[in-house]
């Protein structure tokens, strides 16, 4: 009976700071001509990409987006992305530790990994490869077609399930509707805030928060306790 860990990738894994939020909006600014709402995503009804996309695109146009217009604006989204790394690569890195804790969870018999990020799968790729994590052995889940956070977990969580028997589930993100959604499923939860402002979960009422994942032997100790 193994333990699975999900981590969120922005902000959890990778940092931007805010980088990658302005370049999604840019981007649809230059593919569809309207000024995107806004970046502040706790304004949209669920935090993934798919809700923000499709909500703003049918409040500008008053129809469903097409799927060839959504790919249109994913492939500029994504080449965007790759082109803010390029240009300037120091602005995009891991949350210290990241890479290093996932490697050490992978050698651990006890437990396995999960990604489950409001993000869709192509440009959250771009932004784990500029740190060199791979997603080979995770069970990852994204936002494709997927429009809560709770489906893309359970995605994650079902993926896993196929091939192991899990016996409990711990969740590790940086935002206010990681938690929600955490509580929302019932599921322990791991506080993640690089700023080092951990009273904005604590205050939350949630026991354990963490600024980056540089201490490997903490972040263990945390899920056992989580799970025992």
């Amino acid at each position: 009976m193994k333990t699975l860990i999900i981590f969120d990738i922005d902000g959890t894994l990778t940092l931007s700071e805010s980088r990658d939020s302005i370049s999604f909006a840019d981007s649809y600014s230059e593919v569809f001509g309207r000024d995107f709402n806004t970046i502040d995503w706790r304004q949209y009804q669920h935090v993934t990409d798919h809700t923000i996309f499709h909500s703003v695109y049918q409040e500008h146009f008053g129809q469903i987006c097409s799927p060839s217009e959504l790919d249109r604006f994913q492939s500029h989204y994504v080449d965007r992305l790759k082109l803010g790394r390029q240009n300037d690569p120091s602005h995009y890195t891991e949350v210290p530790g990241a890479k290093r804790l996932l490697d050490q969870l992978h050698d651990d018999e006890r437990f396995l990994i999960g990604i489950g990020t409001g993000g869709w799968r192509d440009p959250q790729l771009v932004k784990l490869d500029h740190v060199n994590i791979s997603v080979d052995n995770i069970y990852d889940s994204y936002a494709d077609n997927r429009e809560t956070r709770e489906q893309i977990l359970q995605g994650s969580i079902d993926d896993c399930a196929k091939h192991h028997e899990v016996q409990s589930v711990v969740y590790v993100g940086d935002a206010i509707w990681d938690l929600h959604t955490t509580s929302n499923m019932n599921i322990p939860f791991i506080g993640i805030r690089n700023k080092g402002d951990h009273k904005f979960f604590t205050d939350k009422g949630v026991q354990h928060v963490l600024t980056d994942l540089s201490n490997a032997e903490q972040f263990v100790g945390i899920v056992d306790e989580l799970v025992s």
